[in-house]
């Protein structure tokens, strides 16, 4: 069963888009690492720099294979409402992302997803050399207002 849902987003510090623009600047050359640097360690620090708990999205994997077991059990979009929806993240459809919000993007190998941030029509994922950003509106899958 889903965790509930709540009733409107946590509200985000008042300074968030100077800390957004401040955290793409800085993971712009940070190459992509199972369990230091992937998309869900991205979104984690996205997190916590708008005050969530450390744990609001855990990471149990430090490999393509750690992430393989743990999708086995349940979709990234279910684990996702599983770790922010009790912290005050509110689902949205894709198509109603803002600025700032995470979304779920399907990755170019097959059965992996990217968690992005969205800054407007593009949202910032992890890559080989860097964070890049991607158009996402036509193919996400998930997104949080967060």
């Amino acid at each position: 069963m889903p965790a509930p849902q709540p009733a409107t987003p946590r509200p985000r510090p008042p300074d968030w888009p100077a800390r957004l623009a401040t955290y793409l600047a800085a993971h712009l050359d940070t190459p992509f690492a199972w369990g230091r640097h992937d998309c869900a360690t991205f979104g984690a620090g996205w997190l916590l720099l708008l005050d969530y708990p450390p744990a609001a999205l855990e990471r149990p994997w430090q490999s393509a294979l750690g992430v393989a077991r743990l999708l086995r059990r349940a979709s990234y979009a279910d684990y996702l409402d599983a770790c922010l929806l009790p912290e005050g993240a509110l689902r949205i459809p894709p198509a109603q992302t803002t600025r700032g919000d995470l979304v779920l993007i399907p990755s170019e190998h097959p059965g992996y997803h990217n968690l992005g941030i969205v800054t407007g029509s593009r949202a910032f994922v992890t890559g080989p050399t860097g964070c890049h950003p991607i158009p996402f509106h036509h193919t996400a899958t998930a997104a949080f207002r967060v």
